[in-house]
């Protein structure tokens, strides 16, 4: 009974990342919700709650550090789901965003960096992974315009490169007016259901010279003006699909106020 508990708890978790500091908020007066879904997978959801059986155990444990109990998972990319290579396809949760007049794309959103990229008309990859998600931009968008700057990303084994360009883009109702990112020309080991990647977390300055927003430009949460995010985390028996929440949380998953200090 105490693994089926443990297994249950890191099947569904919610996660809520404070980008003002110190601050309260609650479910009023904006927050908006968007779906988020798994990159699909021919794993079965036994095999995916053994590989992060470790995850739960470290969190859970009477042993623990009781700050660990009490945090709250946010890096998708490293913490929540397990990168052992027989569920590495896992690892990404995505959704939709709008770039430009309507242009819809699929996004991994990566609380773990800070560009934000989409597969250019110009993309090339030897795996596949330029247009393993869909069409690439069209930059014929006359709202959509070029920096004349370049950009170089790397995420362990992955990989993406290419142009800056700048123009609007809205995701979870926020909208960047002029926001910068990337129109990748290669990219490497990005071969699932998502088109691009979407970082939000705070940008990483010199420690990433070649990002997108490396020398012009705000990272997208500061573009978007997100006070706050959130993510909720379904299980495999509810499709393995969760949340994004944007200025606020999710009522009806969550409860709160929550205060950071």
């Amino acid at each position: 009974m105490k693994n089926v508990l443990i297994l249950s708890a890191i099947a569904a978790t919610a996660s809520a990342s404070p980008l003002v500091q110190p601050n309260t908020f609650s479910a009023a007066p904006h927050p908006v919700s968007v779906p988020i879904t798994r990159n699909s997978s021919y794993t079965s959801p036994a095999a995916r709650a053994k590989a992060n059986l470790h995850l739960a155990r470290s969190r859970f444990s009477s042993k623990s550090d009781p700050r660990a109990k009490r945090s709250l998972i946010t890096n998708i990319e490293d913490h929540f789901v397990s990168v052992d290579p027989a569920v590495k396809h896992l690892r990404d949760y995505f959704t939709t965003i709008s770039i430009g007049n309507g242009q819809i794309f699929k996004v991994v959103l990566d609380s773990g960096s800070s560009d934000f990229w989409v597969p250019g008309p110009k993309c090339q990859s030897s795996d596949g992974s330029c247009t393993a998600g869909g069409k690439p931009i069209s930059l014929i968008d006359k709202s959509i315009h070029s920096t004349g700057l370049t950009f170089s990303d790397s995420y362990g084994t992955l990989s993406a490169a290419g142009d800056v360009y700048f123009g609007p883009y809205t995701i979870a109702g926020v909208t960047a007016k002029k926001g910068y990112f990337g129109v990748t020309t290669s990219e490497t080991a990005f071969n699932d259901q998502a088109q691009g990647l979407l970082g939000l977390s705070f940008s990483f300055g010199s420690s990433n010279p070649n990002g997108v927003t490396a020398t012009v430009g705000e990272v997208p949460i500061v573009a978007l003006g997100l006070k706050s995010f959130g993510l909720y985390f379904s299980n495999s028996a509810n499709g393995d699909s969760g949340v994004f929440t944007t200025n606020g949380y999710d009522a009806s998953h969550v409860a709160g106020p929550f205060t950071y200090g």
